[in-house]
């Protein structure tokens, strides 16, 4: 699991620093920090953080399901799910 968080939070950092107004550090990325709350995510880097989290972790994100994936922790613990258990991590 916590080597998905870094992942995750790398794609967040790259994700935020690249669309976002102002960047963000490594530190105000951890596991329950909220998505659009805290680190100031709008629709549309969420959509851009969904689309690169969908290719890197080859899993399938609805739209529906970006409101309700709103930490790093919620969605990791969604590609585990979708995975059928921990052994993804293996494939990172």
């Amino acid at each position: 699991m916590e080597e998905i968080l870094n992942r995750l939070r790398s794609i967040v950092i790259d994700v935020v620093n690249l669309h976002g107004e102002q960047p963000i550090e490594p530190a105000q990325v951890t596991a329950t920090a909220d998505f659009y709350e805290e680190l100031g995510m709008d629709s549309l880097m969420a959509v851009a953080l969904f689309v690169e989290i969908q290719r890197t972790f080859r899993v399938k994100l609805s739209e529906e399901q970006m409101p309700e994936l709103r930490s790093l922790e919620q969605v990791a613990s969604h590609i585990l799910e979708r995975a059928n258990g921990p052994s993804i991590a293996g494939r990172f």
